[in-house]
C-alpha cells in the first residue's frame, strides 16, 4: 500500500487521482485544538499562557500540524527565557502585532490623511509583520467595521479587546 498526501490536489494529474482513494481531512475546531495544545504543554512541563495558546490556535487556522509546529517554537522560546510565555512574547515570536495600529491606520485612511497613513503603514511594516498576517487582520477589521454598522456592536463575535472596539466606533 502506498499513501500519497498533499495539500495541493489541483497539481496532481487526473490520471493519478483516478487511481487513488481520496480522504479530505477537515480542520479541527478551535476549542478542541486549544485543549489538545494545553495537554501537550502540560506533558512537556511548559509554561504558556492561555492567551498565547489561543494565538497559536488562531494562526494555525485549525491545522494540527501547523499548531504543533508553532507550539514547538513557543516552548523552545519559553524554555530559553525561563519564564511563562505571555501573549506579547508570543506575538513577537509569530510576527503578530497589536490591532490598534491597524485601527489607527484605518482612521487616517478614512480621514484622507494620505501622508500620515503612509507613515503609519511604514511604522507597522518596520515592526517586521508578516504581510499575510497584516492583510488578514486588515480585512478582518474592515469586516468587523461593516458588521458594526449593520448589526450593532453586541451582535458581533470578534477578537478585539473592548478598548479596541471603542476605538473603531
Amino acid at each position: 500500500k502506498f499513501i500519497f498526501a498533499t495539500t495541493e490536489v489541483r497539481k496532481v494529474p487526473v490520471t493519478v487521482i483516478s487511481r487513488c482513494q481520496r480522504f479530505d481531512l477537515i480542520r479541527i475546531k478551535s476549542d478542541l485544538l486549544l485543549k489538545f495544545l494545553k495537554k501537550i504543554v502540560q506533558l512537556e512541563k511548559g509554561s504558556i499562557s492561555e492567551k498565547a495558546l489561543k494565538l497559536i490556535v488562531k494562526i494555525s487556522e485549525g491545522s494540527v500540524r501547523d499548531s504543533l509546529s508553532l507550539l514547538e517554537r513557543a516552548l523552545i522560546s519559553q524554555i530559553l527565557d525561563n519564564k511563562e510565555l505571555d501573549l506579547n512574547s508570543a506575538q513577537k515570536i509569530f510576527g503578530y502585532f497589536d490591532k490598534s495600529h491597524l485601527i489607527e491606520l484605518m482612521k487616517l485612511i478614512f480621514q484622507g490623511k494620505e501622508e500620515q497613513a503612509l507613515l503609519k503603514f511604514r511604522g507597522i511594516s518596520d515592526l517586521g509583520i508578516d504581510p499575510k498576517i497584516f492583510l488578514n487582520d486588515f480585512l478582518e477589521i474592515l469586516y468587523f467595521m461593516k458588521n458594526i454598522k449593520i448589526f450593532g456592536k453586541n451582535e458581533i463575535n470578534f477578537s478585539l479587546s473592548d478598548n479596541q472596539t471603542y476605538e473603531i466606533e
